[in-house]
Protein backbone atom coordinates (compact mmCIF):
# COMPACT_ATOMS: atom_id res chain seq x y z
CA UNK A 1 0.00 0.00 0.00
CA UNK A 2 1.55 3.68 -1.02
CA UNK A 3 1.48 6.38 1.03
CA UNK A 4 -2.18 7.89 -0.93
CA UNK A 5 -3.93 4.48 -0.22
CA UNK A 6 -2.67 4.57 2.93
CA UNK A 7 -4.44 7.99 3.24
CA UNK A 8 -7.26 7.01 1.76
CA UNK A 9 -7.88 4.06 3.85
CA UNK A 10 -7.81 6.23 7.05
CA UNK A 11 -9.96 9.84 6.07
CA UNK A 12 -10.02 10.49 9.85
CA UNK A 13 -6.43 10.95 9.79
CA UNK A 14 -6.88 13.68 6.52
CA UNK A 15 -9.73 15.43 7.80
CA UNK A 16 -7.68 15.75 11.18
CA UNK A 17 -4.94 17.13 9.54
CA UNK A 18 -7.08 19.52 7.32
CA UNK A 19 -8.92 20.79 10.50
CA UNK A 20 -5.17 21.64 11.63
CA UNK A 21 -4.27 23.29 9.31
CA UNK A 22 -7.22 24.94 9.37
CA UNK A 23 -7.46 26.31 12.78
CA UNK A 24 -4.19 27.23 12.18
CA UNK A 25 -4.76 29.82 9.66
CA UNK A 26 -8.01 30.82 7.89
CA UNK A 27 -6.27 32.29 5.54
CA UNK A 28 -4.10 29.14 4.11
CA UNK A 29 -7.35 27.15 4.34
CA UNK A 30 -8.72 29.07 1.63
CA UNK A 31 -5.95 29.07 -0.47
CA UNK A 32 -5.49 25.24 0.15
CA UNK A 33 -9.09 24.67 -0.82
CA UNK A 34 -8.61 26.95 -4.19
CA UNK A 35 -5.18 25.19 -5.03
CA UNK A 36 -7.65 21.51 -4.52
CA UNK A 37 -9.81 22.77 -6.86
CA UNK A 38 -7.49 24.14 -9.35
CA UNK A 39 -5.78 20.45 -9.25
CA UNK A 40 -9.37 19.21 -9.29
CA UNK A 41 -10.13 21.15 -12.92
CA UNK A 42 -6.18 20.53 -14.17
CA UNK A 43 -6.38 16.67 -13.58
CA UNK A 44 -9.75 15.69 -15.37
CA UNK A 45 -8.56 18.71 -18.00
CA UNK A 46 -5.29 16.20 -18.39
CA UNK A 47 -7.65 12.67 -18.41
CA UNK A 48 -5.86 11.68 -15.35
CA UNK A 49 -6.84 7.93 -14.48
CA UNK A 50 -9.26 8.02 -11.12
CA UNK A 51 -5.97 6.75 -9.10
CA UNK A 52 -3.34 9.38 -10.50
CA UNK A 53 -6.58 12.20 -10.00
CA UNK A 54 -6.95 11.21 -6.18
CA UNK A 55 -3.24 11.39 -5.67
CA UNK A 56 -3.16 15.16 -7.15
CA UNK A 57 -5.64 15.87 -4.91
CA UNK A 58 -4.40 14.74 -2.08
CA UNK A 59 -0.85 16.46 -2.86
CA UNK A 60 -2.85 19.93 -3.75
CA UNK A 61 -4.47 19.50 0.05
CA UNK A 62 -1.30 19.14 1.94
CA UNK A 63 1.43 21.06 -0.24
CA UNK A 64 1.41 23.98 2.65
CA UNK A 65 0.86 21.56 5.47
CA UNK A 66 4.55 22.62 6.75
CA UNK A 67 3.18 25.48 7.76
CA UNK A 68 1.21 23.89 10.78
CA UNK A 69 5.36 23.73 12.38
CA UNK A 70 6.59 27.04 11.14
CA UNK A 71 6.30 29.39 14.39
CA UNK A 72 4.19 32.76 13.82
CA UNK A 73 6.85 34.98 13.93
CA UNK A 74 7.93 33.82 10.81
CA UNK A 75 4.81 32.66 9.42
CA UNK A 76 3.24 36.17 9.97
CA UNK A 77 6.37 38.30 9.40
CA UNK A 78 5.21 41.69 7.95
CA UNK A 79 8.28 42.53 6.29
CA UNK A 80 10.83 40.58 4.33
CA UNK A 81 13.29 38.04 6.25
CA UNK A 82 16.80 38.61 6.74
CA UNK A 83 18.90 36.83 4.76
Amino acid sequence: MNLFESLHAQPCSIEGLCESLRQRHIQTHEHCERVVLLADAFGRACGLPHDEQIQLLYSAMFHDIGKIGVPDSILLHPDALAP
